[in-house]
């Protein structure tokens, strides 16, 4: 591994990029992830969904509202909850009804809430306009972030999006690689 990690190892660090890509001629394919728990080696895993994961929420007010917008304002009681600068940088923020629903939009950084406020900074400005009110929002953290074993039924928990299987036993909050596709031994 260029970075000094293998398949094989945990790291306390980041030696990637989230969701970086390993594919080898044998058709295995490899995500660096970081876990949200400790998991045993061969376990399937899923993206935690309370780790950044906000349903929809159609009470926001969002500011400012125009396309073309980078940086935008979004005031609602489902952001109570953001505590740390960037905690959901890499997340995307989706327009799910109403005007300019459709599109996601990836979080480049933001602040923290205040008075449930929270003004991000978008990668992309924003195609079509939103409209405070009238604008459905959802924000869905990256796949390969907070990864936890993978409920076993639907109804059990909320974690039941597999990502990925693990190669070896991870501390929790480490980082490493999983296998997303090619012949492993899977013990789900």
């Amino acid at each position: 591994s260029r970075a000094g990690q293998g398949l094989y190892t945990e790291s306390s660090t980041a030696k990637y990029d989230l969701g970086a890509k390993l594919e080898f001629s044998d058709g295995r394919v490899f995500r660096y992830t970081k876990t949200g728990a400790a998991v045993s080696a061969g376990i399937l895993v899923a993206q935690d969904f309370s780790a950044g994961n906000i349903a929809e929420f159609d009470d926001a007010t969002i500011s400012p509202v125009a396309a073309g917008t980078t940086v935008i304002t979004i005031t609602a009681s489902a952001l109570s909850g953001v505590d740390d600068v960037n905690e959901l940088a890499g997340s995307f923020i989706n327009t799910v009804d109403g005007t300019g629903e459709g599109y996601a939009y990836k979080i480049k950084s933001h602040g923290v809430e205040s008075s449930n406020a929270v003004e991000f900074t978008l990668f992309d400005p924003l195609v079509t306009a939103v409209a405070s009110g009238a604008t459905d929002l959802q924000i869905t953290a990256p796949a390969y972030r907070q990864v936890v074993t993978c409920a076993a039924t639907v109804g059990a928990a909320t974690d039941t999006m597999p990502v990925g299987v693990t190669l070896i036993a991870f501390t929790s909050g480490y980082y490493g690689w999983i296998q997303t596709r090619g012949i492993c031994t899977c013990l789900f």
